[in-house]
């Protein structure tokens, strides 16, 4: 599953390249936030951010990351961070997640 533009993947297999590639950059063992950038939540069909969490939920459990966030992709291409556009009713379920901290 992709997100807007080639560069937003959410499946297992990116998750887990893509914080091991990165941790490898930094010469380090862990970050304090994995965060992904992007989300869309009509774009995650039926048991797709299960599977996302379970994968991130490792990496935190694995100590790769202290915590898990998401920023959230309004409906216009290039427009993050702010739900208001995309409706705040369609962020609930990932904020409802107890493995995602809201800042």
């Amino acid at each position: 599953m992709t997100g807007r533009g080639p560069k937003y993947s959410f499946d297992k297999e990116t998750i887990l390249r893509n914080i091991d590639e990165s941790l490898r950059l930094m010469k380090t063992d862990h970050v304090d936030v994995l965060q992904l950038h992007g989300v869309i939540p009509a774009d995650f069909p039926e048991g797709k951010w299960e599977e996302t969490m379970e994968v991130m939920d490792q990496i935190r459990r694995q100590g790769k990351a202290l915590h898990l966030g998401l920023t959230v992709c309004n409906k216009a291409p290039g427009m993050y961070g702010f739900p208001a556009g995309y409706g705040y009713h369609s962020i609930l379920p990932f904020a409802a997640d107890p493995r995602i901290e809201v800042i």
